[in-house]
């Protein structure tokens, strides 16, 4: 039985993250803390902003991460307030990550990427229910799967009821090998996915 966390603006990253009332206020507490079974809540109606690589870097295994079901709001709000990497990069095997907002904020940062920054081979990777929108002109991209290291395979990635749209490159890029020996994507199934508006720039 993995643990239950919440974070939230203007939480404490002191407390233990369990409640509402005890809720963490980064995502630095979070990626520092949850491990494999885990399960993440962060507040819908609030934003986390990340000027430097990225704003979520999921490099543990196991865990669950969910920005619309606690909370008053839609979707939490993951946003770039500088060219980043990617603003979500999904990095590990068994992860969930569904009901967020990935606003890239007109930068030349990408979206979600998944596997595309991992240093091994990753698998059973779920997102769900996401919007990402808005970068600028580079070869950025809304949603990336496929590995950027030599023997990364990416395998049992599922995208469902996500919702990509305004951005400069392709908006669902699916790249097995990136001229990389080995590399590869085993395994992916997208279905409801809504995408629109893409290839706006052109590189």
């Amino acid at each position: 039985m993995g643990a239950t966390y919440y974070v939230k603006a203007g939480g404490n990253d002191s407390l233990d993250g369990l409640s509402d009332s005890n809720a963490w206020a980064t995502i630095a507490r979070v990626t520092a803390t949850a491990t494999n079974g885990d399960t993440v809540y962060f507040r819908s109606q609030d934003t986390w902003e990340g000027a430097t690589t990225q704003v979520l870097n999921a490099t543990t295994a196991g865990v669950t991460y969910n920005g619309s079901t606690y909370g008053t709001g839609t979707r939490a709000t993951l946003k770039a307030t500088a060219s980043l990497n990617a603003v979500v990069k999904l990095s590990a095997s068994n992860l969930s990550f569904s009901g967020f907002d990935i606003y890239m904020n007109y930068k030349a940062t990408g979206g979600i990427y998944i596997g595309s920054y991992a240093t091994s081979s990753v698998s059973n990777i779920t997102v769900h229910n996401c919007n990402v929108h808005d970068n600028a002109n580079g070869w950025v991209y809304g949603i990336h799967v496929g590995g950027l290291g030599t023997g990364v395979v990416v395998s049992n990635v599922t995208l469902t009821d996500n919702e990509i749209y305004n951005t400069a490159h392709e908006g669902l890029a699916l790249y097995p090998t990136w001229q990389r020996g080995g590399a590869g994507i085993n395994g992916l199934t997208a279905r409801n996915n809504i995408i629109y508006n893409t290839g706006t720039t052109g590189g």
